[in-house]
């Protein structure tokens, strides 16, 4: 048993080794796709204090922008979805078909920002 433990020590090594070693940019995209399964604070729906949190470490120019576009979405969602509720209470059905759009557009827009970081995370997580 002991002559087995030997031999296997150095394999277990490598293989603890190479699994721990994970580029910054790889880390960078991990980061951005835990931050939306985070659980959100009270109140904060979209997961905006999650993202403004983000270690930018070791991030790429397009990682960074992908970032900075959900912190303009997730801060502004909060604001159109009341400006959608207060609208609708109106009775201003143009108003509220516009606040609506709006709040929508950037509710898809951001759906498709974290679904592409999932997507891009499983591409690189991709033996090579």
């Amino acid at each position: 048993m002991r002559r087995l433990i030997l031999l296997l020590a150095p394999l277990l090594a490598i293989g603890c080794t190479a699994a721990e070693v994970v580029g910054p940019e790889l880390a960078c995209q991990r980061r951005l796709a835990a931050a939306r399964e985070a659980q959100p604070a009270q109140g904060d729906d979209f997961n905006q204090q999650a993202y403004a949190a983000l270690d930018r470490s070791g991030c790429t120019t397009k990682q960074l922008a992908v970032l900075d576009q959900i912190l303009i979405l997730t801060t502004a969602l909060p604001a159109l979805t009341q400006a959608n509720n207060i609208i609708g209470m109106t009775g201003d059905k143009a108003g509220h078909m516009a606040a609506f759009q709006k709040m929508n557009d950037s509710v898809i827009e951001l759906n498709a920002l974290e679904q592409s970081i999932r997507s891009d995370l499983t591409q690189m997580e991709q033996p090579k």
